[in-house]
């Protein structure tokens, strides 16, 4: 299946915790943008990190938490924008992201200086 910008997929999140163990974990992602094999991704998180690191949150009932068929308020995590391969995409999500939210998402990326694909 081929995945397009807008879309919104289930990924594996893979990270290293604070003691060094590694954990992973199925999150909902926005593609950002498809360059060959590569699928850039901004995570979706439950917990609002507003002031912490560079993001939006999104409400799950604005025009843009509807669109996007948010389970609830979330927060897109734009510290990094990853790059995944295919095989680390789980399955296609019911919602997109609309040119608005993507617009909300450049303003951030070019405040914070965000390096983009």
């Amino acid at each position: 299946m081929a995945f397009r910008r807008g879309d919104k997929v289930l990924v594996v999140d893979v990270w290293e915790d604070e003691s060094g163990s590694i954990q992973r974990k199925d999150r909902p992602a926005i593609i950002y943008d498809v360059i060959g094999d590569d699928h850039y991704s901004i995570l979706l998180y439950g917990k609002d990190r507003t002031g912490k690191i560079p993001g939006l949150k999104v409400d799950q009932f604005s025009e843009e938490g509807q669109k996007l068929q948010l389970q609830k308020d979330s927060f897109l995590n734009l510290s990094k924008i990853i790059p995944l391969k295919r095989y680390a995409i789980v399955r296609l999500l019911r919602g997109n992201c609309s040119e608005k939210l993507f617009e909300m998402i450049e303003k951030v990326i070019e405040q914070e200086g965000i390096e983009k694909p």
